[in-house]
């Protein structure tokens, strides 16, 4: 009943964020449709009231402001295989690309008008920037300022299409100091200090032009957009007061029957925690070159992505998980490519490999079958498991052995 839903969220310059609105809005206006009506949609009632007392869009208008939110859908795929080709070759960007596009919630989103997807994108955008940042300020190369100004101004587009983007935000700001503190001798602090500036500028310079609320008084838009936040975000619709609640979610939604697990790998939350292993493994290793620097800027991306989504998630809703798709997708790809290479190249015997082979197999049964059987709800939005007694465990492990 918040006045916000039927008064200035249909307004011109509604305190949100606007680069997302400027890609539905220009998938219509390039399909002809130059003047959209506004129809209040009641979010009291349910679409075939809305239908019947015309506040719904015709669908021809609808499937062209959708259309445009999929190319930036698409984007998302070219970006993330950037990433994976960046830390372990094309293979792995494919296979990251595949485990990406079969996650329910970004299948889901990339065909609706919201601001998710295009915010998505150039997060992912900004992270390919800012490997290049970082590898060029390893090397010590003339191009770093180039790639940090890249990197800034992705990351003010992400920022100014949906405030969660701010993750991605401290993601590069915390590539670049860590990158300086663990090369102490080739950075001064002049140079450390110069280049978060320039990010930091370039990311404000996009994010203030792109909105035109902010002009006359910046502080106060801003402060009206992150009200207009804490008022979407504090529906009943799933709510999740405690930090325990939010942690359970974000497990929850990581398993064969969530909303970022559920429709890829059989024993998915396995498969992330096998790519997280190879990861700091690699680390550890302190590979030099572009290939560490990639390495390290994905560690910091999916750390302060884990922690940020779980501390800030105020509903168990499937699309505040988002963020978290990209990088699980990439983790597991990773995983399974690091598995086949260690399988390839060991020198064990035939029947350790077999061995080998099974016990993963049996782990990925057993997290599935848990998935599946155990009462994973944290409130009434998400009851949506039935329990499998054990009398019907060889069915299930059946169908999980056929998945593999």
């Amino acid at each position: 009943d918040h006045p916000f839903w039927f008064d200035y969220l249909m307004k011109f310059g509604s305190p949100h964020p606007q680069i997302s609105k400027y890609i539905i809005g220009a998938g219509a206006y390039l399909a002809g449709y130059h003047d959209v009506p506004l129809r209040p949609y009641d979010f009291g009632q349910d679409l075939a009231w809305n239908k019947a007392h015309g506040r719904v869009l015709p669908p021809e208008i609808i499937g062209a402001a959708r259309f445009s939110v999929a190319l930036t859908g698409a984007l998302c795929g070219v970006f993330l295989y950037w990433l994976g080709v960046q830390v372990a070759g094309p293979v792995t960007g494919i296979l990251a690309v595949v485990l990406f596009i079969a996650t329910p919630v970004v299948w889901n989103l990339a065909r609706l008008a919201m601001l998710d997807i295009p915010a998505l994108m150039f997060g992912l955008l900004a992270l390919n920037l800012c490997i290049r940042a970082v590898t060029a300020l390893r090397a010590g190369t003339a191009d770093a300022g180039v790639w940090i100004a890249a990197c800034g101004a992705a990351c003010g587009a992400a920022v100014g299409a949906k405030l969660n983007a701010l993750l991605i935000l401290s993601i590069c700001v915390l590539a670049i100091c860590l990158t300086s503190v663990a090369h102490p001798n080739q950075f001064d602090r002049y140079r450390l200090v110069s280049g978060i500036m320039s990010l930091l500028l370039w990311t404000w310079t996009v994010f203030f032009l792109s909105n035109p609320r902010l002009y006359p008084h910046p502080i106060a838009g801003i402060q009206d957009m992150l009200d207009m936040s804490r008022i979407v975000a504090s529906g009943e619709f799933a709510p999740l007061p405690t930090p325990a609640l939010r942690i359970s979610a974000v497990w929850t939604s990581l398993g064969d029957g969530g909303g970022i697990g559920h429709g890829g790998l059989p024993g998915s939350r396995l498969w992330l925690i096998i790519g997280a292993i190879f990861l700091a493994r690699a680390l550890l290793q302190r590979r030099q070159g572009a290939r560490f620097s990639a390495l390290s800027v994905i560690a910091l991306w999916g750390i302060v992505n884990f922690v940020g989504i779980t501390l800030w998630i105020p509903q168990n809703v499937n699309r505040y998980y988002l963020p978290l798709a990209p990088i699980v997708a990439l983790l597991q790809a990773y995983g399974i490519i690091e598995i086949i290479n260690v399988y390839r190249e060991s020198l064990l015997s035939i029947y350790s490999k077999v061995g080998l082979f099974l016990g993963i197999v049996l782990l990925s049964v057993t997290m599935n079958y848990y998935d599946t059987t155990q009462p994973t709800a944290i409130n009434s939005y998400e009851v949506n498991h039935r329990f499998y007694p054990a009398a019907e465990l060889p069915s299930q492990l059946g169908r999980v052995i056929g998945n593999s």
